[in-house]
């Protein structure tokens, strides 16, 4: 990217020089898609790290941040469906760092095996929060009091200010290619929302380029996790902004939040038909937890009559494991 475009913005020269640890490719590509009149598809899919997806914007400034502090112990909250998982414990081998998941059993398996080595450790949970906390509180005061880590617990889909941060840098980055190719920016664009941290990074970053007059847009946030989602995207606004000190006034009117129509992990036929339209006429791979959920609201959208002059599919990634809940998970 090139700072010197927003270097009139503090709060914008503040979140481009934060610390990186680099794994992606960037820019990912932006492409038109004939799905609909007017769309866009930013396909963060190809950004070239572990199973590739807006998660490497993610984890690049996460783990930049806490490297920087040197922590280098993790306890990280995870569903049973979880594509961080994979990447963080690639990022741990290579840098020699110490991870414990605790694996909520969300969505439900009957069957669950993890294999713990010398830096890497599971505990298998069970889905309630309560047992959650239990598991990660035990393994915090053992490491912290016991061994004497400094220890960095960490929400779902690493849910913190620096992973809001590196998921704006996306947007910014958005602004950009749309700057050189001389088209405007899209009015609305479509991500899937789990641990909301990157609909938060959208929304963080849409606000400051309104805030500067260069774009006007609405983020939609498809929520496929069975959080209040409105309010924890707000709270994790707020949270970045006192953590980074950013001066951007947080409002909820630039967000819209959609609910999925099936349980987390489960699948119908609309969903199956969304995966299999997109990969053999466009040649999109997307799955029906996170993907095919987005693009069925950006469909709901559409047939709702709203304006559509201008679409963005925001395309997160692709869960290779998901096929596994189809039978385990059922509506």
């Amino acid at each position: 990217m090139s700072p010197a475009i927003f270097n009139h913005n503090e709060d914008i020269r503040k979140i481009l020089g934060v610390k990186r640890l680099p794994l992606g490719r960037w820019p990912t590509p932006l492409v038109d898609c004939t799905a609909f009149s007017n769309l866009m598809i930013k396909r963060d899919d190809l950004s070239g790290f572990g199973r590739g997806g807006i998660k490497t914007r993610k984890l690049e400034t996460f783990f930049g941040y806490y490297l920087e502090k040197d922590i280098r112990t993790f306890i990280i909250a995870v569903p049973n469906l979880s594509n961080l998982r994979s990447d963080v414990e690639r990022i741990a081998g290579d840098l020699g760092l110490t991870v414990h998941f605790v694996v909520a059993n969300d969505p439900p398996l009957k069957k669950r095996q993890h294999t713990n080595t010398s830096r890497i450790t599971y505990t298998l949970s069970g889905g309630a929060m309560p047992v959650v906390a239990y598991h990660i509180v035990r393994r915090y005061l053992q490491w912290r009091f016991i061994h004497r880590k400094r220890v960095a617990v960490v929400l779902p889909s690493a849910s913190h200010p620096a992973s809001v941060i590196g998921s704006s840098i996306g947007l910014l980055e958005l602004w950009e290619q749309c700057k050189a190719a001389n088209r405007p920016m899209p009015a609305n664009i479509f991500i899937s929302a789990s641990g909301g941290a990157s609909a938060a990074g959208l929304i963080l970053a849409a606000l400051l380029l309104r805030q500067e007059g260069m774009a006007d847009l609405t983020v939609h946030a498809v929520k496929v996790f069975p959080i209040p989602m409105k309010y924890w995207l707000l709270f994790l606004l707020k949270w970045t902004r006192r953590k980074y000190k950013l001066k951007v006034p947080i409002d909820a009117s630039l967000f819209k939040v959609w609910h999925s129509h099936t349980a987390y992990g489960a699948t119908d036929a609309t969903l199956e038909k969304n995966c299999e339209e997109l990969k053999e006429k466009y040649g999109l791979q997307v799955d029906h937890i996170y993907g095919a959920q987005t693009w069925n609201a950006m469909k709901r959208f559409i047939d709702a009559g709203h304006n559509t002059e201008s679409l963005l599919f925001w395309h997160c990634g692709y869960t290779p494991d998901a096929a596994i809940f189809k039978t385990d998970h059922l509506p």
